[in-house]
């Protein structure tokens, strides 16, 4: 069923969920950042961040966060838990990380943070993105992740294979916090045209 709107908890949760059903795939679509322009980087909402050579990075977290209302560089509503990665025991260097869980920031001084977000809201934000940088935001939205059949056969979670692989990315994550219809889709979809994303819009009227 797909659901009108969500709080920030319901996507906290619903974030932890896919974070158990594959680690590896998460943390590999909240860790990396693209590249993005200036209009971009002061958008009113969504937040980005330097990457120490001059430039500005963009990514899902700062995404999710924007869609909530929140001003740059004064807060998030959603944070992450970070930790090294082990495997069996072996070191690995410092700059490969998991994530280990997702929690809600505890905001104040009234800060412009929106109880909860309806999908509406949700596409508004990303067309808003879509205009301000169109390449980073394709970029960001183009790059699937390889994922587990958990994550294939999640509830909500729109996933798609490629030579026999199962791959998850931002908008089928996107979609579900949002659920599903009757007939399994989403209720966010992007529209595609030379290469590049031009609009995103809902999969059907009356969500």
């Amino acid at each position: 069923m797909l659901k009108e709107s969500v709080t920030i908890k319901e996507v906290v949760d619903f974030l932890n969920d896919a974070l158990h059903t594959d680690s590896k795939a998460i943390t590999e679509l909240f860790i990396p950042h693209v590249n993005c322009n200036k209009e971009l980087a002061y958008h009113k909402t969504i937040e980005c961040y330097p990457d120490g050579n001059g430039g500005t990075l963009f990514g899902v977290l700062g995404l999710l966060c924007g869609i909530f209302g929140i001003y740059p560089f004064e807060s998030r509503v959603i944070s992450v838990n970070i930790s090294p990665l082990e495997i069996r025991g072996t070191h690995v260097s410092n700059s490969q990380n998991k994530i280990d869980s997702f929690y809600e920031m505890k905001y104040e001084n009234g800060k412009a943070v929106k109880k909860s977000i309806t999908v509406k809201e949700t596409i508004d934000i990303l067309n808003s993105a879509l205009l301000a940088d169109q390449t980073a935001v394709t970029e960001l939205f183009f790059d699937r992740k390889k994922c587990n059949v958990y994550m294939a056969n999640h509830e909500t979670i729109q996933c798609g294979m490629i030579k026999d692989e199962y791959y998850v990315g931002v908008l089928g994550l996107l979609n579900g916090m949002f659920g599903i219809d009757e007939n399994g889709y989403g209720a966010i979809m992007m529209v595609i045209e030379e290469g590049k994303i031009t609009k995103f819009k809902k999969v059907k009227e009356g969500i």
